[in-house]
């Protein structure tokens, strides 16, 4: 009986640890499965200087696009406001709104996710994207992750 009591115990916790043991596989996120975090950039509002946005930039490798989303900070976090999200190719014309490469619209968490044009091999290509929560918090970038670059975790990615 102790004996039984002491294998259901173990059980219990083995399966304890399991649960919240941390897991080798990347964590979901927006953009889908097999997109990595290549950098986060930070944004801080014009007037206040206060954290405001974090626009997040991703790659996959099996599908050689880049993903961007646009997420709210701080006190801007979870408020209804204008925010915008596109990415495109160097050397390509910035995409119009409500398209694959362009999220806009009032939204309290994030715009997009937005995605480089499917076909267009982001494998040492540059990359540029814009981004804004409100009229004062927008980070904007040409000509990044150019080549080889190295993730959030530490790995080699080839955009």
């Amino acid at each position: 009986m102790i004996k039984n009591a002491f294998i259901k115990a173990g059980t219990a916790i083995g399966m304890f640890l399991m649960v919240i043991a941390p897991s080798p596989v990347r964590a979901a996120n927006l953009c889908g499965s097999g997109y990595v975090l290549v950098e986060r950039y930070t944004a801080h509002h014009d007037i206040y200087d206060t954290l405001g946005m974090y626009a997040d930039l991703y790659y996959s490798s099996s599908a050689k696009r880049n993903c961007l989303v646009a997420n709210h900070a701080g006190t801007l976090y979870g408020s209804a406001d204008y925010t915008l999200a596109a990415i495109w190719p160097a050397g390509y014309a910035a995409p119009a709104c409500n398209s694959v490469g362009c999220d806009e619209g009032t939204y309290s968490k994030y715009a997009g996710p937005v995605y480089t044009p499917a076909g267009v091999n982001m494998a040492g290509r540059c990359v540029n994207f814009d981004a804004a929560v409100g009229l004062q918090v927008h980070k904007e970038r040409l000509n990044v992750h150019c080549g080889y670059c190295i993730d959030m975790t530490g790995e080699q990615q080839d955009s």
